[in-house]
């Protein structure tokens, strides 16, 4: 698309289905500067191949987004391993409908300075069978009445002198999942970078699972920043820091698990609730 389309479904059934089946290719492709809306459908790739082990001849994203795109209802859904579902390096809202996939199933990406995915995610449910059901690499908020069934991550990375760090922001909804930070390549950001992966829990959020750093399970993490904050909400799991330079501080709501410290890294409480040990 590269005007303005909205994609409804008329049939009878409600069975309208856009379904890519080539390689390479999406069921929408929404370009920068267009804008398109989802009212209704499918949106599928039937043919997908991709597996944990590659491509397998036949694999892709069934949306990427490079412009607005705002998702209102209807279902995006592929059983890829090898493909994230969606591809978002523009401008997306989602107020409604589904997501499913084996893999990633929103990649709020980036192409660079000038190509940063916008992600919110109000609504609707978003589910990964395998991977993130949300990863993001750019500015992503999670809020209201959204479902997201899998683990939320936020990474940073390093190219040439420039250090790309996502940050999320979950004010509402329900995460049936871990959420965590990370850096791909570890110990690739240098020393004291400027810029590193932000996670803000607050509000009315309510995460079913831990929070975290990833990182390689090894026991020397070097080289993992990060900045995770809980100002409110709800964490029924653990919150812990195995990263050597990360930060984790707790101002408000509650962690019903424990808070651990588990290397050289910082984890302060002046507020909230935690149920567990510290």
């Amino acid at each position: 698309n590269n005007g303005t389309l909205t994609i409804t479904d008329s049939s009878d059934s409600k069975t309208g289905t856009v379904d890519n089946v080539s390689h390479s290719k999406g069921a929408l492709v929404n370009n920068e500067g267009a804008t398109a809306t989802l009212e209704a459908g499918t949106l599928t790739r039937s043919a997908e191949a991709g597996t944990s082990a590659g491509a397998n001849g036949n694999s892709w994203y069934v949306v990427d987004n490079s412009g607005t795109l705002t998702v209102n209802s209807g279902a995006v859904k592929n059983d890829s391993g090898y493909s994230s579902l969606v591809r978002n390096m523009g401008t997306m809202t989602v107020n409604g409908g589904s997501f499913e996939n084996t893999f990633i199933a929103i990649k709020n990406d980036e192409g660079g300075e000038s190509k940063r995915g916008q992600l919110t995610i109000s609504g609707g449910t978003v589910v990964s069978k395998s991977g993130d059901a949300v990863q993001n690499w750019s500015t992503a908020t999670i809020t209201d009445d959204a479902v997201i069934k899998g683990d939320v991550g936020t990474w940073a990375y390093k190219s040439g002198d420039t250090i790309f760090a996502g940050t999320t922001t979950v004010s509402g909804g329900v995460i049936e999942g871990d959420v965590s930070a990370g850096i791909y390549g570890q110990g690739t950001l240098g020393e004291n970078p400027q810029s590193v992966p932000d996670v803000t829990i607050s509000d009315k959020a309510v995460v079913n699972g831990n929070v975290t750093y990833n990182h390689s399970g090894d026991a020397a993490d070097t080289g993992i920043y990060g900045d995770i904050k809980i100002n409110g909400g709800t964490v029924n799991g653990n919150v812990c820091n195995p990263a050597d330079k990360g930060k984790i501080s707790m101002t408000g709501g509650t962690v019903t698990g424990n808070v651990v410290n588990q290397n050289t890294g910082e984890v302060s409480i002046s507020g909230g609730m935690v149920e567990g040990a510290v």
